[in-house]
């Protein structure tokens, strides 16, 4: 069965899922792959969301997790320095598997 997020796997915006509660990296898509130098979805998964997308060692003072709800968006706007571009962002929450899954559609606003 397909996952939700796979649906974008061809969207050239960065669309990502992590584990609300571990905040390890579930899902990447190429795009995003690309922009942060990694080859494939292999390469970030299990990983931090946090340490990929903000190069941090601890979750983001940012993060938007507290905000999400299944079935709605959170939407917010944030300079990355990683990539040192300004994006506009789309947070949900989805359950799946007994699992709080944060998935983000971000556009470059560069």
């Amino acid at each position: 069965m397909m996952k939700p997020w796979e649906f974008y796997e061809n969207m050239n915006e960065i669309v990502y899922a992590a584990d609300m509660d571990t905040y390890d990296m579930i899902y990447m898509n190429p795009k995003g792959c690309q922009m942060y130098g990694y080859s494939s979805l292999d390469e970030v998964k299990g990983k931090k969301c946090y340490e990929i997308l903000q190069n941090e060692e601890n979750p983001c003072a940012f993060c938007t997790n507290q905000y999400l709800k299944p079935g709605e968006f959170y939407e917010w706007k944030h300079f990355n320095e990683v990539l040192g571009r300004m994006y506009s962002s789309k947070d949900t929450m989805l359950e799946l598997d007994d699992k709080r899954i944060r998935m983000e559609l971000t556009l470059d606003m560069t």
